[in-house]
């Protein structure tokens, strides 16, 4: 946080996130050729439609502390307020991809959340929904990660898990943003 906050980042439309098995033929330019190398300038397709603009860094306000959110209504009204957060949770062995879970409207149910922890990970929480299964309402969160064609059928990445049950720890671990200085935002011509 510290360094973001001090340093800044680049946005997404200059500079997209391609791990993980997106297409960047498809949305953007390829990265860099060679290890561990960084962008210098923004991409082609950002220049194209934003010519003259500089490489934009989005900072976090100055003598600010990231805000974290844990709970289910934690983190819906975080939501509400402050837009799609990150939000972790724990991969555990029955974690697989989405198309797994299609019987149960492609949810990853607390009940299936079984098996020993492979590790952790961070993914964009957009929003919440409820789907009826087997005749019961299921709550569940919107998420979505950088799977490209991975996640559920005919989306991006992506892919959800039960809400209101912290299952894989999604609501114990929590959501989290940082407070941006949005001093050189221009919102319109």
């Amino acid at each position: 946080y510290s360094y973001i906050r001090d340093t800044g980042v680049t946005t997404v439309a200059c500079l997209p996130y391609m791990s993980g098995g997106g297409d960047p033929t498809r949305h953007f330019e390829a990265s860099p050729t060679g290890s561990n190398q960084c962008y210098s300038t923004c991409q082609d397709s950002y220049r194209a439609a934003n010519p003259g603009l500089p490489m934009r860094f989005v900072n976090g306000r100055a003598g600010t502390t990231p805000m974290v959110f844990r709970g289910e209504a934690q983190i819906m009204q975080a939501l509400v307020t402050h837009g799609p957060l990150y939000i972790a949770f724990r991969v555990l062995t029955s974690f697989r991809s989405p198309s797994t879970y299609a019987s149960h409207d492609y949810i990853y149910m607390h009940n299936n959340a079984t098996g020993t922890q492979r590790g952790s990970h961070a993914v964009a929480v957009y929003g919440w929904g409820t789907s009826t299964i087997n005749g019961q309402q299921v709550k569940y969160w919107k998420l979505i990660n950088s799977w490209g064609s991975g996640g559920i059928p005919g989306t991006r990445g992506e892919f959800r898990i039960e809400r209101g049950r912290d299952t894989a720890g999604i609501e114990s671990l929590g959501a989290w943003t940082i407070p941006l200085d949005l001093s050189d935002v221009s919102t319109g011509p």
